[in-house]
Parts: structure tokens; C-alpha cells; sequence
């Protein structure tokens, strides 16, 4: 069942103070909707979604989606999938969402072989709750993306990052099973802004990473976490500056297997902050 559709190419529509309920009218082998836009300059704001089995909120492009309410769905809250045919369409604003009891928080995808032509976009001030493990707060797979003071509590991961060129600001991580932050894309990690985050209680790494490099992680507080920081397989030249890494199982940073206080690497430039 599909709630709200504009097919093909839509323009400078507004979707808004909509409530699309789907319970009792899907089944596990139809697969949903509850709004679904393609196009760009549209803008989704005010709705409530809920009980839909697949996407709360399904858009390409430069699309606006803030302040809607989205709830026990079986797939992404929110999901941006950019065609192949024209990445430079990437730049969604997301602001301001509820997501809680779905399976997925938000979802940045795409179906181009160059992300790097992704020219940016953000997502900020969400409140992400109760997702499902095995699935992510935020799913970050496109390029030059800002994800700025969203809350995510409980799922697999908080934010997995598979893109260069994002920065992460100010969000609060707790509550989940697996790494707080995760960043790996199976080969190199470039460019990425790492600040001023807040995670804490969680079963994996506070910031795992891997292949990561020309990056920086500064004034971040990690608390009760395995390791605080964990970076593997990269040829580093990152900074970690002023970060507040407390109460962890592991150590504090791990870098490429060695526990570092200071790092082995003389490469790094580590001003280590504080340990407990």
C-alpha cells in the first residue's frame, strides 16, 4: 500500500498535515509507501505516518522533509535514494523529524557510480528512537553531507558512514548494540569532520572506523563504550584533538591495534584529551 505518490519528475510540491495510516490493509508481501516523491524543490513537512509495512518517506533529489512524525514502519523512516541518471540532484534538507519503533532511522543512498558529485545537504536536529537492531539510526552512503544535532537512542549502529566528505556535528549516540559511529566504505575514507559528538552506554566502539584518513575528530565525549576510538587498515594523517573519552571496557584509542597514549604513529597528529 502506497499513502501519498508524485511519480516521474515532480516540481514544487508541497506535501503537508497529512496522517497515513496503513494498520489492517498490508500484508508482509506488499511492500509500501506512506509518502513517496521523486523530483526536486519539493517539500514534505507537517505529516504523520505510521504502521506502514516499507518506507515511511521515500524521496530523490533536492527535497525538503522536516517536522513529520513517522512511526512503526518496516523498513527506513526516511529513505533518499538518488538516481544513477543525475547525482547532482543530491541535496536533501532533513530537519527536525520524529522516527520511532521502525526498523531504520534515515537512509542517504544512491544509484550513482560517482557519489562525489553529490554536491552536499543536511540533516539535522532528528530524534531518531527504538529502532530495530541490525538496522542503523542514520545510514550515511552519500558525499559532502552535514548531520548536525540529531538524537538517536538504540539499533545496531548510530550513524554508519560509507562517504567521503561528511561532516558529523554535535549528535548524540546511545543506547545501541553495535559502534556508535561506524565509518568503512571497504576502501578509503577521506575529508570527514568529526566533532563535538556525544555517545555513550553502548556495546560496541564508541567511533570505529576503518580505511580512514585526512580527517579529524575533535571535543568529542565518549562513555561507556568497548574502545573509545578504534581505527584500523588506514595510513592515517588524521587529528584527534580535545576529545573526553571515559569509563570504556577497552582503551581509550586503538589505533591500528596499538593502544595509543600517545599513538605509535608519529604520523597522526594526536592531542589525546582526557582518559579515565
Amino acid at each position: 500500500m502506497n499513502g501519498i505518490g508524485c511519480v516521474r519528475y515532480t516540481y514544487n510540491i508541497t506535501i503537508s498535515d497529512n496522517t497515513i495510516n496503513s494498520a489492517g490493509n498490508v500484508t508482509n508481501n506488499d511492500l509500501g509507501r506512506g509518502i513517496w516523491c521523486t523530483g526536486e524543490n519539493n517539500t514534505i513537512t507537517g505529516n504523520t505516518v505510521s504502521q506502514i509495512w516499507g518506507i515511511g518517506i521515500l524521496c530523490s533529489g533536492s527535497n525538503i522533509i522536516s517536522n513529520n512524525v513517522i512511526v512503526n514502519c518496516s523498513d527506513y523512516g526516511i529513505k533518499i535514494s538518488i538516481p544513477s541518471s543525475n547525482p547532482n540532484l543530491a541535496n536533501p534538507i532533513i530537519t527536525n523529524n520524529l522516527i520511532r519503533d521502525t526498523n531504520g532511522g534515515i537512509s542517504l543512498d544512491h544509484g550513482a557510480t560517482r557519489r562525489d558529485e553529490v554536491k552536499g545537504g543536511v540533516v539535522s536536529g532528528n530524534i531518531i528512537k527504538e529502532c530495530n537492531d541490525g538496522f542503523y539510526g542514520i545510514y550515511a552512503r552519500l558525499y559532502n553531507i552535514t548531520y548536525s544535532n540529531n538524537c538517536m537512542d538504540g539499533g545496531t549502529y548510530g550513524i554508519y558512514v560509507r562517504a567521503s566528505g561528511c561532516k558529523l556535528l554535535g549528535n548524540t549516540i546511545s543506547n545501541t548494540v553495535g559502534d556508535r559511529i561506524r565509518i568503512y566504505d571497504g576502501g578509503f575514507t577521506v575529508y570527514l569532520i568529526v566533532t563535538d559528538n556525544r555517545i555513550n552506554d553502548v556495546g560496541g566502539d564508541g567511533i570505529f572506523m576503518s580505511g580512514v584518513t585526512y580527517s579529524s575528530f575533535m571535543g568529542n565525549i565518549i562513555t561507556r563504550c568497548i574502545d573509545g576510538i578504534d581505527e584500523t587498515g588506514a595510513d592515517n594523517y588524521n587529528i584527534y584533538l580535545g576529545n573526553i573519552v571515559t569509563g570504556n571496557s577497552g582503551d581509550a584509542y586503538d589505533i591500528n591495534g596499538a593502544n595509543c597514549k600517545p599513538p605509535a604513529d608519529n604520523r597522526s597528529f594526536f592531542n589525546i584529551g582526557t582518559f579515565a
